[in-house]
This record gives C-alpha cells, structure tokens and sequence, in this order.
C-alpha cells in the first residue's frame, strides 16, 4: 500500500512539474488525431472493407468475413493503425516523464520530434501487438464458429435458451468463464506489450529486442505489477466518466432552473457547453498523462533492480534527481491563462458551430416495428391497426415464404416463439399453418389472431397507413422478391410500400424488376462503405448511427431509418441528428413526442436540443 501511496506522489509531482509541456503535447496530438490520422484510419477501414469486393453488413456476413484471410489482414492492419496512434500519444508523454526522472526537462517540440524518430519502432512494436491478440483469439474464434455450426444452425437459439432453464444457466455460467479466461490472456499480452514502449523509447531497443527485455525484466513480478497498472487504469477510466458525469449534473441543475424566457439564455447555454467541452479535453488529458507516467515510473523502478525477486520492497522507487531548469517545466500564472484563454475561444467556437447546425424543423416520420407490436401480437392486422390509431406513418412487417410459395407474415424463420410450433416455416405449406393461433403468447384477448397473408395486409392497409415490407430470405432470394413484386402490382400499392432488406441480392433484383419500388438496406453491422449503395435508404441499428454517417448518406441522397427506438430520450436524440425515419415498438410515445416538439416555438425547441444534447 506504501509502495502505491509512493508511485502514487511521483505521478502527480511529475505531473505538476511538467504540466504545460504533457498538455500541449496532448494537444497537438488531439489535433493531428482530428485532422489527419482520423481521417487516415477511416480511410484505411473503408478501402480495405471494399477491397473485396462487398460489403458486410450483418451479423453473419461480419462475423464471416473477419475469419476469412482478408478479414485477419483487415483487423491486422486496421487494429495496427489504432495501436500505433495510441502509441504515439503515450510515448511524448514517457519520454518527458522519463526526462523528468533524470534531473532534465523536455519540451513539447523536442518530445514530439523525439517520437518522431522512434516511429518506424513504433510501428512494428504495435503490429507486433496486434498480431499477438489476433493468434491467441483465433482458437477461441474457431472454437465459437465450430460450436454455433453444429448447435445453432439448424435451429433458433432459444429453443435452447428459453425452453430449458438449466440449459440457460449453465450457457450464461460458460459465458462468463469464457470472459474471464479471455480478459486474463489478453491482459497478461498487454501488460508486456505496456512496457515494451518505454524500454523501446528510454533504451533505444528495438521492438524484438524491447519485447525480449521487458519480458525478463517482468519475470516473477507480473502479478504485483499487474493489480497495480490494473488499478491505475480503473482510476483513469473513471476520472473523465465522473468528471463528465458531474459537470452533466451541475448543468442538468442548471437547465432545469432555466427558463426559456431568461434574458441570458444563449450566453448561458454557450458558456455551459464551452465549459464541457474544456472539462472533456482535460478529463481526456488527465486519464492518458496519469497512465503514461505511471507505466513510465514502474518501469524505472523495475529497470533499477537487478535482482527484482530479492529487491521487491525496492519495486517503486526511482533514483530522482534534482530537475536542472526546474522552473522551465512548472505551469506559470501566464501560461495558465494562456491555456484557459486558447481553450475558451475555441470552445466557443466549438459550441456557436454546434449551435448553427441545430435544425429547428423536425422532418421525421413513424414506422411501426411488426405493426405496434407492444399493444399487439406482432406482424398481424391486430397490430397494423393498433399501429393506424397511434399515429404511425408506416408499418413494419416481415414476409416470408411457405413451402408452396405463399407470402406470410413472420418475423423468425420458425414458428416456435410465436405459435409454440418447432417447425420451420419454409418447410410448411400455408394450409398447414393457416389455423395456428399467433395471438395467445401475447395476450388471450388475441387468441383468435392468425398469420395473415401479404395480400391481406396490403389490401388492409390501403389508404389507411403505408407498409415497410422487410424481406426475410435466404441466399436465392429470387423466388419471394418475384412473389411480393407481383402483389405489390396486382393491388397497386408500389407508391404505398417501400422494401427493405439485409439481403443486397433481394435488394438488386428488386431494383431490375421495377426501378420505381423504394428499396432500403439493413444495416446491423457494417464493414465497408454503404452510402454508396444503389438503395433509397439506410435503415441502421441505432447503436450504429453518427453524425457522419447521416451526413454521409444525405450527401449522396439517401436517407436514415434509425431501429429499433423505444424511449423518448433517444427519439429526441435521433430526431436532434437530423434522422429521416423512427422505427419503434412504440409509434403512439413517438407521435406524441412530434406533437410536443411541433406545438413548440423555435427558441423553445432551440433551447430543447441544446438541453437534450448536453444531457446526453
């Protein structure tokens, strides 16, 4: 406990000492990491996404592709780049640490140039580590691949899960052994990786030469040291998340006290988001310099000790001497101001840009997830109407084929969750599943409900709510694209439907059926490129959508459908960014929302999106 109390003093002291020189250094990274390796490493992803000549953009497809050959290249050289500028950003701050620690002082410009020079070691150091994750996660990638192929492929997982508890269970307890076995080798990779960069940067080794002496000078310490880097890296995870979280909560006291009416509201609300945007960069800074050196003085310690199992009560200490031109590296009164002057300009430049680009007109619409499937068994009339009566623009439904070709209404490929059957739909004819009740698992009062056809639906929806038709296929989706084109035409409803699809084969052959149907691609994971798509839309899991990605695909004419949305918080965040569609298992929470926001007056929803926004 001593010995951390004492690494503990020599961090913040060097800290202290070299405050002004860590942070510009930080600075000047955050900036190129902004404007050029950013940029670079988006890039990068993006060609070697589509250098293969398609895009992933589901689960399966994903999980495909980073088996593959070119998926390993694709993690290799992607997960290198990400390495490498991390790398860059610790190795300024060593070096300046480690200069501190011998009595010198080194600036901003020669720590920058210095890591400059150690590129080339740099970078073979990280591709070194990567590589190193990606061997030791292939077995258990294998393994998962192996497992899923033999158990899951021919039926629904919960089958497993849900119908047998114990099953369950002792899934969830191989899980987290699973993790634990995980977290533990890939931490032990790391921790010797950790070090490395300062023996490469202090020693002048090379990066197998840095590899080889870290992992000696590691020897019969690893443990110790592990639970201390361990618990410096919690604590500079959690400062910048309780340093945002606070400032949240201060600012959530101080827009709850605020009215719109307040004669200094714009001032307020610009010096409320110039300060958050100073306390992130700070909280940033903090966490990454306090990492950096206190890898930097571990390694100093362990570098001094020749016999490290005899000499452990001596594991912390480091041989400092007095810093010549000590006054060189402290923060002085006016580089304070300097900093906080610099920092406050752009910040409010930051937050008056932030401000320009809030749309004051909410130009979103509805869709209703498998009808308004919260109030009613999904993908039935029952729940079409219910998606009619609470407003809904659109409504979602998932078609299928029976083994007579008839065009249904299903969500999952079987009908065991929905109907307690444990056949799979492709493998019936409609007759055999006309009768099955669908309702009751959700509620008796829907016991009568029953899988409807697609004509049904189209012709019961007509002049009353458009329909978003998801197609639900397998490789040779030809068969069913051809069968909902046809009804599509037979009761002229191609103006009153869109399809999507995850499927990009359903998608292109729709497109050489009839240009004029609006097609959308699902997105629930994405590898590549995708606003280049020749689709009309984008519908993207809402754990995907950025601000970039909106942009992106508004640039080149297509829209974004955000899925699947249930809270008011996140309908508001996502109208906010600018999305064109909703999709969400509770359309009536999302219309009364619109009509809040509409009834609004433009410096009420201004001061709204400015709230939600700093909230957020």
């Amino acid at each position: 406990m001593k010995s951390i109390i004492s690494l503990t003093k020599k961090v913040f002291i060097d800290l202290y000492r070299n405050f002004w020189a860590l942070l510009v250094y930080n600075l000047i990274l955050a900036v190129l990491n902004l404007f050029l390796l950013t940029p670079f490493l988006a890039w990068a992803t993006s060609f070697m996404a589509s250098s293969r000549g398609r895009l992933s953009v589901t689960n399966g497809e994903v999980f495909s592709f980073l088996l593959s050959p070119s998926g390993v290249l694709f993690v290799l050289i992607v997960g290198s780049l990400t390495v490498i500028i991390l790398y860059i950003k610790h190795a300024g701050m060593m070096l300046i640490a480690w200069q501190s620690a011998a009595g010198r002082h080194m600036n901003t410009r020669q720590a920058f140039w210095a890591v400059m020079r150690k590129l080339p070691g740099l970078i073979i150091l990280g591709s070194y580590h990567v590589a190193a994750h990606v061997i030791l996660m292939a077995p258990f990638a294998i393994i998962g691949a192996i497992v899923y192929h033999l158990v899951f492929s021919s039926m629904r997982i919960y089958f497993l899960f849900l119908a047998n508890a114990a099953v369950r269970y002792l899934g969830i307890i191989a899980a987290l052994l699973l993790a634990a076995i995980i977290i533990t080798i890939h931490g032990a990779v790391y921790l010797h990786w950790v070090f490395s960069l300062p023996a490469l940067l202090i020693d002048n080794l090379s990066a197998s030469s840095a590899l080889t002496y870290t992992h000696k000078l590691l020897k019969g310490t690893r443990k110790r040291i592990g639970i201390v880097v361990f618990l410096f890296w919690i604590v500079t995870f959690i400062l910048p998340v309780a340093l945002g979280r606070g400032f949240h909560s201060i600012g959530g006291m101080v827009f709850a006290r605020l009215t719109v009416e307040h004669r200094f509201i714009i001032p307020i609300i610009i010096a409320i988001m110039t300060a958050y945007i100073v306390l992130s960069f700070v909280g940033e800074f903090l966490s990454v310099a306090i990492n950096s050196l206190t890898i930097t003085h571990l390694y100093i310690g362990l570098r001094n000790i020749k016999d490290v199992t005899k000499n452990k009560q001596k594991l912390f200490q480091t041989v400092r001497q007095p810093l010549k031109n000590d006054a060189s590296g402290r923060l002085s009164r006016k580089q304070i101001m300097t900093f906080l002057v610099i920092a406050v300009i752009l910040s409010m430049a930051a937050s008056a840009t932030i401000l320009a680009n809030f749309d004051l007109h909410d130009k979103v619409t509805i869709t209703a997830h498998r009808g308004s499937s919260f109030s009613a068994p999904e993908n039935t009339l029952s729940a079409i109407q219910n998606a009619i009566e609470h407003g809904a623009d659109y409504a979602e439904i998932d078609v299928r084929l029976t083994a007579d070709n008839v065009v249904v209404l299903l969500h999952d490929r079987d009908l065991f969750r929905v109907a307690g059957v444990k056949k799979n739909l492709a493998d019936l004819a409609y007759d055999q599943i006309s009768s099955l009740d669908i309702g009751s698992w959700f509620s008796p009062e829907f016991r009568s409900e029953r899988i409807p056809l697609l004509e049904d639906a189209v012709t019961f929806s007509r002049g009353r709510i458009k329909l978003s038709i998801e197609l639900k296929v397998s490789d040779s989706p030809k068969r069913l694209v051809e069968e909902v084109v046809d009804i599509l035409h037979k009761h002229y409803a191609v103006s009153e439907c869109y399809i999507c699809s995850a499927n990009i084969k359903a998608l292109k052959y729709i497109r050489e059926l009839d240009p004029g149907i609006r097609i959308g691609l699902i997105v629930s994971q994405s590898i590549g490129q995708v606003t280049f798509l020749d689709v009309d839309f984008l519908s993207v899991s809402s754990m995907l959508v950025k601000p970039g990605l909106i942009d992106a695909a508004h640039a080149e004419g297509k829209d974004i459908y955000v899925w699947t949305v249930n809270k008011p918080q996140q309908m508001a965040k996502f109208i906010d960014l600018g999305v064109d569609n909703i999709i969400t298992d509770v359309p009536d929470v999302a219309r009364n929302l619109l009509n809040e926001r509409a009834a609004m007056s433009k410096q009420e929803l201004l001061f709204l999106k400015v709230r939600d926004w700093f909230l957020r």
